[in-house]
């Protein structure tokens, strides 16, 4: 599930409780999209220690972009209120992490990861044609044990890499460590 506003999240579950006429609802996780997917960033080890890392998420309608320093979540920047529906989306993503880039906060940039709909946006494409000299990669959740689908599903994740990320952190028991402080 994605929220913009944590007061309108919790308004809704209440009324869908009141509607229901139940018990309300166990909740397991709620959680930020960065928080998610830093969480499996740092579960898959695809963080260095000394190293920052930029990340992109191009969901539909909207895309954000956020900093890793090691394994803490650095700079959340404002959400680009246009998706992979847009044209222009990689190139305004683009614009904002060479902006980051180009403030000199983040001069020890090692990698680039894109999630969620990277086929329709072309970003790993993009992206790699733009910062030739670092890394660009997928997340994609191929380790998964899939079952018998495992081997169809290979490379096919990515555009579902929040909902997996945020079911892994549910799942992960740990989901109190406190990575980010």
């Amino acid at each position: 599930m994605v929220h913009d506003d944590p007061l309108l999240l919790s308004s809704l579950l209440f009324e869908s409780t009141r509607l229901k006429q139940a018990r309300p609802h166990k909740v397991e996780l709620i959680d930020t999209v960065e928080f998610a997917l830093a969480h499996s960033l740092v579960a898959k080890r695809q963080v260095k220690p000394d190293q920052d890392t930029a990340v992109i998420v191009f969901a539909q309608t909207f895309t954000k972009v956020f900093f890793m320093r090691g394994a803490f979540i650095e700079t959340i920047l404002p959400t680009i209120h246009e998706g992979s529906d847009s044209d222009k989306v990689c190139d305004t993503a683009f614009s904002k992490l060479l902006f980051e880039l180009d403030s000199g906060r983040f001069s020890n940039l090692r990698q680039v990861v894109v999630a969620g709909d990277v086929e329709r946006t072309q970003a790993q494409k993009l992206f790699k044609e733009k910062l030739p000299d670092i890394p660009v990669t997928r997340l994609d959740f191929d380790d998964l044990a899939l079952g018998y689908h495992a081997e169809a599903l290979t490379g096919r994740t990515c555009p579902y890499a929040v909902p997996i990320a945020l079911a892994l952190k549910a799942l992960d028991g740990r989901a109190e460590t406190p990575l980010y402080q």
